[in-house]
């Protein structure tokens, strides 16, 4: 068999084609089509094109699907009233969890976590009674894997639980971490999950029978909210201190050491925030209650406002490629022009292809983009032809991937916008 070169990987949009853009700090916000009211939690599809978000009442509810990027909404059905949601959806968009009690902002519910396998048509009653109100949730990339934080406030305790079978059975653990509400995390593939409570970051790898306890940086702040990488090795934290401004940092090492508190200022009092992470964890976006929303596509070295509306922006989640954006609006709390609603935002997409020699044969690969792309092939970099291969989503690493028999000359890839 002849050698095989080393191939030049390229990508291209429209007719030109390039190897590495940004285009981050050009964005654009647009309010979608989706009512005025207090909106909580949101989650996206890793391409970003399907969106689930819960809004209404304080204590009242109902959980929403776009399946537009947000151009339009339909409400699903309920899986319960007297209830505000917090959601995770797996990749693809149909599995939704649901937990009630987003925040801790309503009673406590006898029947706190739903499942829907069909896009919010139906839901499951997962876990039955429990004393405790919800706060976080996450789900791996095929929604088998699942964990929520709970908090008790009579007691000041805080429970992780934990299923490995889509919420057929579940494990739990109780922690002691007066006043926090854990915020939970998990990798795409289920094997890692984190929880972040108060001071501490506690990260497990058997479903909690054991667990690896690092400390949050800075002892007097209140972290808001941290997201992570689909492998977990990059983390990102925000939260506050004063009302000086959000304080954000970074890990690349799984939460064993972060990087120096970067300080994000503002005016006014603003302090709660929120951040989402891009799959490979460089691209960063947080929403500021009562401030703006900020970007960073440098792992959060440095930070770029994105819109000069100042509102109640409140829960926010990135498309896998970092390149589309959602935030909702929460309209009751006192702010300038605070009116409820839920904006997105699309930047121009550069996915990098990947190449790497499996069993024989050359797999492509690149982070599930959010806009559609066509792989085409070229002799000599002159001539294009699209490529009938269908890519396949690897749930594990949010990679689209296409298996390729050696060529038997040279052959050049990219990716082109249809």
């Amino acid at each position: 068999m002849k050698p095989i070169k080393l191939l030049l990987l390229t990508v291209a949009i429209s007719t030109g084609w390039f190897t590495t853009v940004n285009l981050a700090f050009a964005q654009t916000w647009t309010q979608t089509g989706a009512a005025n009211t207090n909106w909580f939690s949101i989650a996206s599809s890793a391409d970003g094109s399907v969106l689930f978000a819960s809004g209404g009442t304080t204590n009242q509810s109902a959980i929403y699907i776009s399946t537009n990027s947000g151009a339009t909404w339909a409400q699903t059905t309920l899986p319960m009233t007297n209830s505000s949601f917090g959601l995770a959806v797996s990749a693809d968009g149909t599995t939704v969890f649901a937990e009630s009690g987003f925040h801790g902002s309503s009673p406590t519910n006898s029947n706190p976590l739903f499942l829907s396998t069909n896009s919010g048509s139906t839901w499951t009653s997962l876990i039955g009674p429990t004393t405790n109100k919800t706060s976080w949730n996450a789900m791996s990339a095929d929604g088998g894997k699942l964990i929520v934080g709970m908090f008790d406030s009579s007691h000041q305790h805080n429970w992780v639980y934990i299923s490995t079978n889509s919420g057929a059975t579940w494990a739990s653990n109780e922690f002691d971490a007066p006043f926090a509400t854990p915020r939970v995390l998990s990798t795409a593939d289920g094997k890692s999950m984190s929880a972040m409570i108060g001071p501490m970051l506690l990260t497990t790898t058997n479903a909690g029978l054991t667990w690896i306890t690092n400390s949050m940086p800075g002892s007097f702040y209140v972290w808001n909210s941290i997201a992570s990488s689909v492998d977990g090795t990059k983390l990102a934290a925000v939260g506050e201190y004063n009302t000086t401004g959000a304080y954000v940092c970074v890990s690349t090492n799984a939460g064993s050491t972060w990087s120096p508190i970067n300080t994000i200022t503002w005016s006014g009092g603003a302090s709660v925030a929120t951040i989402a992470c891009s799959a490979d964890g460089i691209k960063l976006a947080m929403a500021v209650t009562g401030d703006s929303l900020y970007v960073s596509t440098n792992l959060g070295v440095t930070w770029s406002k994105t819109t000069t509306l100042i509102t109640n922006w409140n829960t926010i989640v990135s498309s896998a490629d970092g390149n589309k954006l959602a935030v909702t609006v929460y309209g009751n709390r006192p702010a300038a022009h605070a009116t409820g609603g839920i904006w997105t935002s699309q930047t121009t997409p550069a996915p990098q292809m990947n190449i790497t020699p499996t069993n024989g044969n050359l797999t492509l690969s690149w982070i599930v983009p959010s806009t559609n792309f066509v792989m085409q092939e070229s002799p000599d970099l002159g001539s294009w032809a699209d490529m009938t291969n269908t890519p396949v989503l690897n749930l594990t690493n949010l990679q689209n991937e296409v298996i390729l028999s050696p060529p038997g000359s040279n052959v050049f890839y990219r990716l082109k916008t249809p």
